[in-house]
């Protein structure tokens, strides 16, 4: 019995001694510093520091260019109407050639979201291709003024040939045509990236002028008419912002109007040799010219709500070119030969050789976001130069460029 009680004892007291292993998993064991606490202001016994999430990286826009390319036994400067085929460039690389039909036309290929967009007819028919793939077809012939791509769906505004009307279709269904009118509005405007075509709050907005009546259209739906009555020219006519923005001439005086509301310009209407629509935060502006003497050539900017252009650039020729997207400029003057004299962007000269390249159009310059682009074709036979951003690229193919973007 004595030694019964003694063995009940001895397990008692086991039983109620320090653990000699530690009951924790072995995870948190090896955390156990850190859990059963330690000395104030000791690193050891704290949590270790997250790690960081990775950073999302910056998004960088890619310059795209296209270009008209001839045999190397063809002098294209000469002869332009021959065979070629389309060059499509990212980021100053060769991504895609594509046969065009002949003549080749540079209103018959545009770049979108990255993409070629390319468009023939055989005079029976036109059809579209998206990098070389046929993406539709629709009886007739037509040339392409307007182009858009809105939630998938294609766009197109299409011109007849002669003045036998258009067609607006979407994915080259029909939606509206007319026998007759012209479409106002061209593929190569910069400051619109649709030509004729319009996006504004969702929908999609052109005009058309038949007769003395211009007609603004939502969709397939009359949206406005405007007669001329009021005026003895009209410029230019654009829906944005909701409101529909024009640019008139009455007697001598040009006036920008919005909506009903009409404000005179200071410059007189037989000053301008060309006016149009652009867009400007949440109003259109008028980007104008007019010629200074002497074949000096001054682009000017005028808002709706001072009626005093503000002189901007002055070139050297009728085709001096200002491209701007507010509040950038991007400015080539270009000298009474014909050749690219400066480059300014918003007003830093770009340092390019003077007399080297031809003088680009507007398709050849381009805004976005704080970025810039020029594709400039070289006067001889040396290398074409495409410019991003101040960065360089050199590109040697026989032929001349056709659009730059920013995308």
């Amino acid at each position: 019995m004595r030694k019964l009680i003694g063995l009940l004892c001895l397990v008692i007291a086991v039983s109620c001694s320090e653990p000699l292993v530690d009951s924790l998993p072995r995870f948190m064991r090896e955390q156990g510093r850190t859990i059963r606490g330690g000395e104030p202001g000791d690193t050891s016994a704290r949590p270790p520091m997250p790690t960081p999430e990775p950073s999302t990286p910056e998004y960088v826009p890619s310059v795209y260019a296209t270009a008209l390319h001839f045999r190397d036994s063809v002098n294209w400067r000469l002869d332009s109407l021959g065979a070629a085929e389309v060059l499509f460039f990212k980021d100053g690389s060769l991504v895609r050639r594509q046969q065009v039909s002949s003549p080749p036309d540079p209103e018959r290929h545009r770049i979108w979201n990255g993409q070629l967009w390319t468009d023939y007819t055989d005079g029976h028919e036109t059809v579209l291709l998206c990098d070389g793939l046929e993406r539709f077809r629709f009886p007739g012939e037509e040339l392409l003024r307007g182009f858009l791509i809105v939630d998938g769906d294609v766009h197109t505004l299409g011109q007849r040939p002669g003045n036998s009307g258009f067609c607006y279709r979407i994915n080259g269904e029909l939606i509206f045509s007319q026998d007759k009118g012209s479409v106002l509005g061209s593929p190569s405007s910069q400051a619109w990236k649709g030509g004729a075509l319009n996006l504004d709050g969702g929908d999609v907005y052109y005009s058309y002028r038949t007769d003395h009546i211009y007609y603004v259209m939502k969709g397939g739906q009359t949206f406005r008419i405007v007669t001329d009555d009021t005026f003895d020219a009209l410029f230019d006519l654009r829906v944005y912002g909701g409101h529909l923005w024009r640019i008139q001439k009455k007697a001598n005086t040009l006036s920008l109007v919005c909506d009903e509301e009409v404000r005179p310009l200071t410059i007189l209407a037989s000053e301008a040799l060309s006016c149009q629509l652009v867009p400007s935060g949440d109003q259109a502006q008028v980007l104008g010219s007019d010629l200074l003497g002497g074949g000096w050539y001054s682009f000017w900017l005028a808002p709706f709500d001072n009626g005093t252009p503000l002189s901007k650039a002055v070139g050297r020729s009728l085709k001096s070119e200002l491209c701007y997207r507010d509040p950038d400029l991007l400015f080539a003057d270009v000298n009474t030969g014909g050749f690219l004299h400066q480059l300014y962007y918003n007003g830093t000269d770009l340092c390019i050789s003077p007399g080297v390249y031809s003088g680009p159009s507007a398709r050849n310059l381009f805004l976005s976001a704080n970025h810039y682009a020029a594709a400039l074709t070289h006067s001889g036979a040396g290398p074409h130069l495409l410019l991003y951003d101040g960065k360089e690229t050199s590109l040697s193919f026989n032929g001349y460029f056709t659009s730059v973007q920013i995308e």
